[in-house]
């Protein structure tokens, strides 16, 4: 849900949108403020619109759909009128897309434009201009986004208890007044019968049920719905029975620790539908598991461990993972796989300044205390070979080295203030990240050749 943005023109602007779908329905204007001196700056009236980056008062009134709008303005008062050109980018303002003639009109009283060109869920600029005998007297533009409108997707059911379930799905449209659940039962040769349905408000994702027999099987179907949309399709679930709601223990638990970080990483399977959470426990080398989070959220499958404060670079860090749910005897399934890592030193690269390939000679300068060159150099074939030329006795350069992946090949210096450093035979690789600093911390010129 998104926004209008205005500029300058004589006239006022007004977006309303008609509806052709098999219903009639009257647009409602969004007018600006009346202009009564050529030249003055117009200010657009928001209140239909809702300024900003939300589009959702033009979009549930139907002054924005998803394949048309109705711009409507203000009749010029200027006295030598020419005619009015209509212009469109596909675009935002701010990208300053191209324009392209949309429209001419040579009568002052021809105010209004329909556009049914549109696709949804784009950006689209409009700008009105009003020319005068004399040439262009102002223009106005105005930016709208049309609505996404596609069917609810990820459509899931989970059980709460043997006896209470959720339906979630994904919310795809924009400008939807509703959704539409139907609940299927099965009879008899795979025929399904409807048995209830319900009608729910704009943005909800889900729906609980606590009374439905448990031994029949079931489908269910949801579609959104719009003032000024066709529906969706209907998307529906897979069969459903209650016993198809299961409460078994996670597995295929895997670690990483984070890049430049050594918080961890941990993914697993999911193999519950009855899970309303899950909990994590953890130990350090030797000690006892503790309980480090449980986490309220069913269909959960990756969490991050960034409480490190008890533990550092070196220690081994041991996880296991169980589902959860209060409502069930007993409330947690059976543990996952214990996973383990080492908590190595993070994998830091600097950004880089100079990119440069193969044999490569540079001239460069470090100009205050403290400060570095970072090159990223790509080989051509061979190891890292590295010269460094002194064009000051006070410097004392040396060189730290990344591979590609982030891994940390060390620290090359010779340990003393000297014209000339050479490193040689660094590291074997295709890419690497080097840091060029000042031991001493001063400033002077200097060359560099990698090859």
């Amino acid at each position: 849900m998104k926004v209008m943005k205005v500029l300058l023109m004589p006239m006022i602007l007004i977006i309303g949108l008609f509806s052709w779908s098999c219903i009639e329905k009257s647009p409602i204007d969004i007018r600006q403020l009346e202009l009564n001196l050529p030249g003055s700056n117009p200010g657009i009236n928001t209140a239909d619109l809702t300024d900003g980056t939300d589009f959702s008062i033009g979009y549930y009134n139907g002054n924005i759909q998803t394949d048309r709008i109705f711009l409507e303005w203000t009749e010029s008062n200027d006295g030598d009128f020419a005619y009015y050109k209509v212009y469109k980018a596909i675009g935002q303002l701010e990208d300053d897309p191209p324009f392209v003639l949309l429209q001419v009109y040579n009568d002052r009283d021809s105010t209004a434009i329909v556009d049914s060109t549109l696709v949804q869920d784009q950006y689209y600029v409009y700008k009105v201009a009003t020319f005068t005998d004399n040439g262009m007297s102002q223009t106005e533009n105005i930016e709208i986004k049309t609505p996404l409108w596609q069917a609810p997707d990820n459509f899931t059911i989970n059980g709460f208890t043997t006896t209470a379930i959720e339906l979630a799905w994904n919310d795809n449209t924009e400008s939807e007044s509703g959704f539409k659940v139907y609940v299927d039962t099965l009879l008899t040769l795979r025929e399904y019968v409807t048995i209830d349905s319900f009608t729910l408000e704009q943005d909800v994702t889900n729906l609980f049920f606590n009374d439905l027999p448990t031994t029949a099987e079931y489908l269910f179907r949801i579609y959104a719905f719009g003032d000024w949309e066709e529906d969706t399709p209907i998307v529906g679930s897979a069969p459903f029975s209650f016993t198809d709601l299961v409460f078994n223990a996670p597995s295929n638990l895997n670690l990483a620790q984070e890049a430049e970080t050594i918080a961890v990483l941990l993914n697993w399977t999911d193999n519950s539908n009855l899970e309303t959470g899950f909990e994590i426990e953890r130990k350090i080398n030797s000690s006892d598991y503790e309980v480090l989070t449980l986490i309220l959220d069913y269909n959960t499958i990756e969490y991050t461990d960034d409480d490190t404060t008890a533990y550092g670079i070196g220690d081994t860090i041991y996880y296991k993972v169980r589902a959860y749910n209060p409502n069930e005897d007993p409330q947690y399934t059976a543990y996952s796989n214990e996973a383990s890592v080492i908590i190595d030193e993070p994998a830091f690269v600097p950004d880089p300044e100079y990119f440069i390939n193969g044999n490569t000679w540079m001239s460069l300068s470090i100009d205050y205390s403290g400060e570095t060159d970072i090159f990223e150099w790509t080989s051509n074939g061979s190891d890292l070979d590295v010269e460094i030329y002194n064009n000051s006795v006070s410097m004392d350069l040396a060189i730290r080295v990344w591979d590609e992946n982030g891994v940390f090949l060390g620290d090359f210096n010779t340990n003393g203030t000297g014209l000339n450093d050479y490193f040689y035979n660094i590291a074997d690789g295709n890419i690497f990240i080097a840091e060029v600093y000042d031991l001493n911390n001063t400033s002077g010129n200097y060359d560099i050749f990698f090859y």
